[in-house]
């Protein structure tokens, strides 16, 4: 079963083929709608308090955005000055480096790419264990031991190793302090709005599985 709405086009799961709204964009499916006009109407109002819960997650997403891409310029106006110096350019190699990998990792979890849709081409029907609790908890135990990792080991090497060049060629270590600072901005505010984004992910499909459930028993 596919989304009637022609610019969603959500492909249901086998689990979801009771659903009475598109958990994407809130589309009535209309050959699940009960026989009755008066629960029909009742899953209508459900349709539209669905429908605000989804425009409020976009302005949320449009914030966050702003947020990473305002911390993210900052980052660059702080990033090191250029020094003619082979060791010195191999520091900002590696800032530059860890630069790329927070703006793939952002460009990665905070577009609108349907990871469940492309993971169901590869792997099927098994994909939707992408919407489950147990995944999700998961996911979030290795995002935590991830972040742990990143914070007792790689930022400190970065730092130190950045500070000791820093030093050593007169440069004020309060411009790294604010790249230091500006960066793990933009590394909080797309590591929360992935785990921001798991919590609405369920949410969205609680209320599906919710109406739908209500209205086939009524």
């Amino acid at each position: 079963m596919i989304c009637q709405n022609q610019q969603c086009g959500y492909q249901f799961f086998e689990q979801e083929q009771h659903y009475v709204l598109c958990p994407r964009c809130g589309e009535l499916v209309a050959d699940n709608l009960p026989a009755t006009k008066t629960m029909e109407y009742a899953i209508e109002i459900e349709q539209l308090h669905f429908k605000r819960f989804l425009e409020i997650w976009g302005y949320v997403t449009k914030v966050m955005i702003i947020l990473v891409a305002l911390s993210g310029i900052l980052m660059i106006i702080t990033s090191p000055p250029a020094i003619n110096s082979s060791r010195f350019r191999s520091i900002r190699s590696i800032l530059k480096y860890y630069s790329a990998l927070i703006i793939i990792f952002a460009a990665v979890f905070m577009t609108g790419i349907d990871k469940v849709a492309f993971y169901r081409k590869i792997v099927g029907e098994v994909s939707y264990i992408c919407n489950t609790l147990r995944y999700k908890l998961v996911k979030l135990l290795l995002l935590v031991v991830g972040v742990l990792l990143l914070y007792q080991y790689v930022f400190p090497f970065i730092y130190e190793l950045t500070k000791f060049n820093y030093i050593k060629y007169g440069i004020s270590l309060k411009l790294l302090d604010h790249f230091q600072f500006y960066s793990l901005i933009w590394f909080w505010i797309v590591l929360l709005y992935c785990v921001f984004t798991d919590f609405y992910e369920l949410y969205r499909y609680h209320l599906c599985e919710k109406i739908s459930s209500q209205s086939m028993m009524n």
